[in-house]
C-alpha cells in the first residue's frame, strides 16, 4: 500500500471521526449503496472545482466499486490538492466485506456494478462476433478481435473505455 492510499479499517477510524468520502461511482451505484456521509461525484465528471471547499481544506478519502476509479480520482486531485486525497484500498467491495456500515437510498434499489456490465457487454460482443463470422460471414470475427484488443488495452492502462460509455448510460444516472 502506498502513502496515496488508506487500508479500509483505517479509513472506517478516520471517518468516524469526520474524516470526509467523496465516492466517484455512478449515481446509481451510489443510489444502492454507499459510505455514510459519502458524497457522490462520478468519475467521468470529477474536477477540483465540485469538491466543496470545506472539504478541500483538510485530508479526505476517495472510493469507488474495486479501487481502480477511485485510483484515478485520486492521481486527478492530487495534482491540485496534494497529500490529502487517500484512496481507499479495496473500494467498497473491501468496505462491504468487513461488514462496516453501508447506506441504501430505497430498500429495493438493485444496481449491476460497471464491471459487471463491461464483462457482461465485452463477453456478449466477442459471442456475438464469432456467430455472425459462423453463420453469415467470416469477416464478423474481427468484432471479437477488436473486444479482445480492447480488454488488453483496459487491462495494461487500467482505464475502459466501455465503462466511460456504460456509466453515461440512463440506466447508470
Amino acid at each position: 500500500m502506498t502513502t496515496a492510499a488508506i487500508s479500509v479499517e483505517e479509513a472506517y477510524e478516520k471517518i468516524r471521526q469526520g474524516v470526509p468520502v467523496v465516492d466517484v461511482r455512478t449515481p446509481a451505484e451510489f443510489r444502492a449503496s454507499h459510505i455514510q456521509s459519502a458524497i457522490n461525484l462520478p468519475l467521468d465528471k470529477l474536477s477540483v472545482d465540485l469538491i466543496p471547499e470545506e472539504i478541500k481544506q483538510k485530508e479526505f478519502f476517495v472510493v469507488c466499486q474495486a479501487e481502480s476509479r477511485s485510483a484515478a480520482a485520486r492521481e486527478k486531485l492530487s495534482r491540485y490538492l496534494g497529500s490529502i486525497v487517500k484512496n481507499i484500498d479495496g473500494g467498497m467491495n473491501a468496505w462491504v466485506a468487513r461488514k462496516f456500515p453501508v447506506e441504501s437510498e430505497g430498500a429495493h434499489c438493485s444496481v449491476m456494478s460497471i464491471e459487471r456490465q463491461v464483462r457482461i457487454g465485452a463477453g456478449s460482443l466477442v459471442v456475438l462476433g464469432i456467430l455472425l463470422s459462423w453463420f453469415v460471414s467470416g469477416s464478423w470475427i474481427a468484432l471479437s478481435f477488436f473486444v479482445g484488443l480492447g480488454l488488453i488495452f483496459s487491462g495494461v492502462t487500467n482505464t475502459c473505455g466501455m465503462a466511460i460509455v456504460l456509466g453515461k448510460m440512463p440506466w447508470n444516472n
